[in-house]
C-alpha cells in the first residue's frame, strides 16, 4: 500500500469512527459540522494529488443551476451529466478538490465534455429538489442541442441513485433517453432493506447502517421513502438505456447495486455490473490515490467508447 492510499484510508475510518463515537454520545447528526469536516479532508488529501495535465474547470451553469464543468484536450462531442455523492446533503463545495479531480479523470479518459451538476441538498432542500435540479440540467443541455446519442449520465452513492431516479423520469415523461448511464454504488433503497446493511458492517470502512438512518430522516418524509424517485429500487426498468453499475464488495450498501443490477436485466436492460471485491464505497472517485480506482474509471471510458459506437 502507498502512503497516499495508506493516508486516504485512515481518513476515511477516521471520519467513520468518529460518527459512531457521536452515535454513542447521542449526539445528531450535524450536517454544518459535517460539511466543514467533509471540506478539510478534502483540502487535506488534495495535498496529495498529483498533477493533472490538459484539464480546464470552469464554473458555469445549466438552466440557472451551478454547474462545475470539466473539460480537456481529448473531449468529443460525447457529454457527461455528472450527479455527484454526498448523501443528499452535501454539494459540490463540500467537496473542493476529490471530485474535481474524478471529473478531470472522466472528461479526459471518457474524451467527454462534464457537467457536474450542484443540485439543492437537504435539510434545507428535501425531496424532489436534487431530482428537479438534475432533471432541468438535462433538458437544458438538449435545449443546447446536445444530441441525446452523445449524452451521458453518471453518478456515484446519492447521484448514482439519483442517475437511476433521473431516468426513470425521463422515461416516464417521454423526453429523450441519454446513449447509456453509469451508476457507482448507488444509494437506491431509502427504505433500506437489503442483508448488506447488516452482514458487510463490519469490513465498511466508510458506512455505517445507523449513519444511513441518520441521513434519510433528514432527506426525504417517511410516507415517501419507497418513492422511486428517491428510491429507484421501487421503480419500474423497463425501457430505460444501457446501464453500467459499479461498486465494491465491502459496503453495507452492496445490495443497492446488486439487486439494481438484476431487476434492471430481469426488466430487459443492457447491464454491465462491475464489482471489485476487495474495494469499499465509491471507490472510483479516488482516482489520484487508488489503481484500482483509476482502473475503474478505465472500465467506465470503455464501455462509454463501446456504446458511442452502437
Amino acid at each position: 500500500m502507498s502512503i497516499k492510499s495508506y493516508i486516504l484510508m485512515k481518513i476515511i475510518k477516521l471520519r467513520k469512527s468518529a460518527r459512531a463515537k457521536h452515535r454513542r454520545l447521542g449526539l445528531p447528526l450535524n450536517i454544518a459540522e459535517t460539511r466543514t469536516q467533509a471540506q478539510f479532508y478534502n483540502n487535506l488529501l488534495g495535498l496529495l494529488l498529483p498533477s493533472q495535465k490538459n484539464i480546464t474547470w470552469i464554473d458555469d451553469t445549466l438552466g440557472g443551476i451551478r454547474c462545475l464543468r470539466t473539460e480537456s484536450k481529448m473531449e468529443t462531442d460525447r457529454v457527461i451529466l455528472h450527479l455527484h455523492g454526498g448523501a443528499y446533503f452535501m454539494a459540490i463545495d463540500d467537496m473542493p478538490m476529490i471530485l474535481p479531480y474524478f471529473t478531470g479523470d472522466l472528461a479526459q479518459m471518457c474524451e467527454a465534455q462534464v457537467w457536474s451538476v450542484d443540485y439543492r441538498v437537504a435539510p434545507e432542500h428535501p425531496f424532489p429538489a436534487a431530482l428537479n435540479d438534475a432533471y432541468k440540467a438535462y433538458v437544458t443541455l438538449l435545449s443546447r442541442g446536445v444530441d441525446p446519442q452523445n449524452l451521458y449520465i453518471l453518478g456515484e452513492s446519492a447521484g448514482g441513485g439519483l442517475t437511476l431516479a433521473l431516468l426513470m423520469r425521463l422515461r416516464d415523461e417521454g423526453m429523450p433517453l441519454p446513449k447509456a448511464a453509469i451508476a457507482i454504488s448507488p444509494w437506491s433503497d431509502l427504505s433500506r432493506t437489503g442483508e448488506s446493511r447488516w452482514a458487510r458492517e463490519d469490513i465498511d470502512p466508510m458506512l455505517s447502517s445507523k449513519g444511513e438512518a441518520e441521513a434519510v430522516s433528514l432527506i426525504v418524509n417517511p410516507e415517501h421513502v419507497k418513492d422511486p424517485y428517491i428510491s429507484p429500487f421501487y421503480g419500474v426498468f423497463k425501457g430505460l438505456p444501457p446501464l453500467m453499475i459499479l461498486v465494491g464488495g465491502r459496503e453495507v450498501l452492496y445490495d443497492d447495486s446488486a439487486r439494481i443490477a438484476e431487476k434492471a436485466k430481469l426488466a430487459g436492460v443492457d447491464v454491465i455490473f462491475d464489482v471489485n471485491e476487495k474495494m469499499f464505497h465509491v471507490y472510483p472517485v479516488f482516482s489520484g490515490f487508488l489503481k484500482e480506482s483509476k482502473d475503474a474509471i478505465g472500465r467506465i471510458a470503455a464501455f462509454v467508447k463501446q456504446q458511442a459506437k452502437l
